[in-house]
């Protein structure tokens, strides 16, 4: 129910790997990829499998660089988690742009206590 795999220097070749069996843990509750490096690129590998994550209740993606175009990527699976009651992503350098592509995929999280 829970991974936490921060600082692992993952960057967005580990986030490619991970994702390939991050969507069958469909009863993950917690998933912790703070400090990883991921970039836009990460972001791009892990949204598909973050949106097969339906029980996840806690996501941690700070300080991973993801940027506006980190942001763009992860909105559609990030709309998908509708348990997610806390979603962190400080440090990103998301901007407005950013902030205004993740505005979609927020707006389905119902759930959602604590944003970050």
């Amino acid at each position: 129910q829970r991974l936490d795999l921060q600082s692992n220097a993952l960057g967005a070749e580990g986030a490619a790997a991970l994702s390939s069996g991050l969507g069958q843990l469909t009863a993950l509750q917690w998933l912790d990829l703070d400090n990883n490096a991921l970039s836009a690129e990460g972001a791009v590998a892990l949204s598909p499998a973050l949106g097969q994550l339906t029980a996840l209740q806690w996501l941690d993606l700070t300080n991973n660089a993801l940027g506006a175009d980190g942001a763009a990527a992860l909105s559609p699976g990030l709309g998908q988690l509708t348990a997610l009651q806390t979603l962190n992503l400080r440090s990103n350098a998301l901007g407005a742009e950013g902030a205004a592509a993740l505005s979609s995929g927020l707006g389905q999280l119902t759930a959602l206590q604590w944003l970050d």
